[in-house]
């Protein structure tokens, strides 16, 4: 692995037989099949612009494996960690990256985020605790056809650190 600023270039040795490979990179904590993925045909190096400054990372390799057009995949690499930079870009658009849809809603929200979520907790506007969920994954549904009409805050709880939303029930 080699750095440049907060990108990197991942290495690995070739598969003689294939040609094709995958990368799966996050936010530390990021199980493989849960991140974002990259693929990559006949090099064996990849650069990863992390875009996270101060993030701890995590990468896995693995060989696509093309039979007869059936797609498979050999078994991920063991991890490959790293820290970004701090610089003086801070991480303030991550809340960006994180999507209410519909937002105001009456029914079903659907919850999205370009990076692992590992557990939401949701606030009723005054304070209280209203509900939790643990996605473990990139989105989570839930659905607010029975509370009552008014703000909530949706706390999203990723490896990079929480992100707060407001979520406007009708």
């Amino acid at each position: 692995m080699s750095r440049f600023g907060n990108t990197i270039m991942l290495r690995w040795d070739p598969d003689r037989d294939h040609s094709e490979y995958q990368i799966s990179y996050g936010p530390e904590g990021t199980p493989p099949d849960s991140g974002t993925f990259v693929t990559c045909n006949t090099n064996r190096w990849q650069y990863i612009d992390t875009i996270l400054s101060g993030a701890s990372m995590v990468a896995y390799v693995r060989t696509v494996c093309s039979e007869l057009d059936t797609l498979r995949f050999s078994s991920w690499s063991d991890p490959v960690f790293w820290q970004t930079r701090n610089s003086s870009i801070s991480n303030a658009g991550m809340d960006n990256r994180l999507r209410l849809i519909p937002n105001p809603a009456s029914e079903f929200v659907t919850l999205h985020f370009d990076y692992f979520i590992s557990s939401v907790d949701i606030y009723h506007y005054g304070g209280i605790k209203h509900s939790s969920l643990a996605p473990h994954s990139h989105t989570a549904a839930f659905s607010v056809k029975d509370w009552p009409r008014g703000l909530y805050l949706v706390v999203a709880h990723t490896p990079l650190g929480n992100i707060t939303k407001k979520l406007v029930v009708e």
